[in-house]
């Protein structure tokens, strides 16, 4: 939950901006950084829940499920998510996919001028800045998910 209050913060900040900015970009970039943590955490928890004693070891649905697997369990908390990552033109894979841009972001273009010999390098940022509207989307659906998911562990 701290992460996605975290994002939270960092999408007000990023929606009161008058003008889109290399700020703006780092605080979007910055908040889907905190719902990638967020999700992390989450994959930790229902590996807990299930009674995995290396919980924080996992950093994949793959790695959730197989361990799960292993122990002839199978969570349909993970199922879920590991469905909604499959479906490319889900609200989670696109959430996850943003991530990744953002990590591996473009190196940019050499500019055609060096100066002393350092050749210059220009961000392609629209491409690697989700839209503010689109993160909003992410968290409100990831705090959904959360919220479901916890009251299925807890009844069991």
């Amino acid at each position: 939950m701290q992460r996605c209050l975290g994002a939270e913060s960092l999408l007000l900040a990023a929606a009161s901006e008058k003008v889109v900015s290399v700020r703006t970009t780092a605080m979007l970039q910055g908040a889907v950084f905190h719902l990638y943590a967020a999700y992390l955490l989450h994959l930790r928890e229902i590996a807990a829940n299930y009674a995995y004693t290396d919980a924080q070891e996992i950093s994949t649905i793959q790695q959730l499920v197989d361990v799960l697997g292993k122990q002839d369990k199978v969570a349909a908390e993970g199922s879920e998510m590991a469905r909604l990552i499959e479906d490319r033109n889900s609200w989670l894979a696109k959430c996850l996919t943003a991530y990744w841009q953002c990590l591996d972001g473009p190196v940019g273009q050499t500019v055609q001028i060096s100066h002393a010999g350092i050749d210059l390098r220009q961000e392609n940022l629209p491409e690697s800045t989700p839209a503010i509207g689109d993160v909003e989307t992410w968290l409100a659906a990831m705090l959904e998910l959360f919220d479901r998911h916890r009251a299925l562990m807890y009844e069991y």
